[in-house]
């Protein structure tokens, strides 16, 4: 059973109770009757008026006896200690977000949000039967809280609140909405993520339908309690990632995400697609200088230190050339180059588009660096060549052109691979050997005798030519 004064004093408003509470948010162990004991509520009937006590605080009340008292505080135990079981019993049989928000509805009678760390709503109950101002009501119906706006009162919270009853504890507080048009108050609570402890979101209880009392804030300690257990039991797929965090998660373990589309809140929809930056050598630079740079010059970007990298996701709302002459600005730091995915829609497979980045760092040469064919290609033959495999899985055709070359002083190996590069033209080809036109016709005709070659099949050029790649071309 959790039970405060300011719980005892909800539950009795109905009574007209006069009070007095100066702690009336410490959880008390029970109630004693007519009994006077530390930590516990004590409730006596003096002179035809029920007194509920402990320590300094008392409430008073005159238009009910004890029974009926107590009947009433022990109700309103029981219905929030049924509430609480059953919103566990939600939690561990694996609910969601939009689950919690309705069963906190059930006790709060107010509209409840969730809200990420860009002010996006992700769960809510239904707008309610309250009248509030204008304003709030507007935040209401279309589910647009402001995050910071909201929070920015958490100094001011109230005095029994205050840091040392808090114990530490990451705890709702009361705030006041953004402007002073509306009166009505509201329960705000910080969500951090259990893995890095980063801000992530926020939960919220409107005033709507039920006027928000400290007895309803300490009741949402119990829910707060709650979101934090679900949030540990959901460390890898809370849907309150934030960007970094996810852009980290969708490289390094993209199997494991399972809350992708979250990524598509954090950048706007792009008809042209997006490109994947990689910055590397800026170790020297300050990690948020670069990202500063990404997001100011090219509008919508995401940018993120990555170990010693800077990754930037960035919507094609411009010409590449103009995406160029942005990110050439960074080039200015020594050491520093940059390289470019390929065009993609797809933002769920950020680690493709990475190791793309990645590639044309290693095999291009420039300080920026795009995938092109030569690159590409150069990546497959290096990657097919590390495999012990790899090397041995070229056309037998070329070991037997290089045998025959090396026996009878020829030029066979040599004359195949610059008919397959000039696309099989016997002109382009002539040219390219510096030889007659009849006697390439004799070469490809003698190494199509030797090898069984059939030139005219586009896979076996294919091959062929990837054979060339790993072997060494002549």
């Amino acid at each position: 059973m959790f039970i405060t004064m300011n719980i005892v004093e909800d539950a009795l408003r109905e009574f007209d109770a006069e009070s007095k509470l100066t702690n009336g948010s410490a959880p008390l162990q029970g109630i004693k009757i007519n009994e006077i004991e530390e930590n516990y509520l004590t409730v006596t009937e003096e002179k035809g008026q029920v007194i509920c006590q402990h320590g300094k605080d008392w409430i008073k009340v005159k238009n009910a006896g004890l029974d009926r008292t107590i009947n009433t505080i022990l109700t309103a135990a029981r219905e929030g200690e049924l509430w609480e079981r059953a919103l566990y019993h939600m939690i561990f049989n694996d609910c969601s977000l939009q689950e919690i928000v309705e069963k906190a509805y059930e006790i709060f009678h107010n509209p409840v949000f969730f809200v990420d760390e860009t002010d996006h709503v992700l769960a809510k109950t239904h707008h309610g039967t309250g009248e509030v101002n204008d304003a709030w009501d507007y935040i209401l119906e279309t589910g647009y809280l402001p995050l910071e706006t909201t929070t920015i009162t958490h100094e001011k919270m109230e005095r029994n609140l205050s840091a040392s009853q808090r114990r530490g504890k990451n705890a709702p507080f009361l705030f006041s909405p953004p402007t002073t048009d509306i009166d009505n108050r509201g329960i705000n609570y910080l969500i951090y993520s259990p893995i890095s402890r980063e801000r992530v979101g926020t939960l919220i209880i409107i005033e709507n339908e039920t006027p928000v009392t400290l007895g309803m804030l300490n009741l949402a300690e119990v829910l707060t309690d709650a979101v934090d257990e679900w949030m540990n039991m959901h460390k890898e797929d809370h849907p309150f990632k934030t960007s970094r965090n996810l852009i980290q998660e969708l490289i390094e373990t993209p199997e494991q995400v399972e809350h992708k589309e979250v990524l598509s809140r954090y950048l706007a929809p792009c008809d042209g697609g997006y490109r994947l930056a990689v910055v590397t050598g800026c170790g020297h630079v300050p990690g948020e200088q670069i990202e500063k740079m990404i997001t100011d010059t090219l509008k919508g970007s995401l940018a993120y230190k990555y170990g010693e990298e800077v990754v930037a996701v960035i919507p094609l709302m411009e010409t590449d050339e103009e995406i160029r002459k942005h990110l050439d600005m960074m080039l200015y730091y020594q050491g520093t180059r940059i390289g470019l995915s390929y065009p993609f829609y797809d933002l769920t497979n950020l680690n493709s588009y990475y190791h793309q980045a990645k590639v044309a760092l290693s095999y291009g040469t420039e300080k920026f660096a795009g995938i092109r064919p030569e690159i590409a290609m150069r990546y497959f033959t290096e990657e097919t060549s590390r495999d012990i495999f790899g090397a041995n899985m070229a056309h037998p055709a070329l070991e037997k052109l290089k045998e025959y070359d090396e026996k009878h002083g020829g030029e066979l190996y040599k004359t195949l691979y610059f008919f397959l590069r000039h696309e099989r033209s016997l002109i382009d080809s002539a040219r390219a050997l510096n030889i007659h036109r009849n006697s390439l016709i004799y070469r490809i005709e003698k190494i199509r005798q030797m090898t069984d070659l059939d030139l005219d099949d586009a896979d076996i050029r294919e091959y062929l030519l990837f054979s060339y790649r790993i072997t060494g071309r002549p």
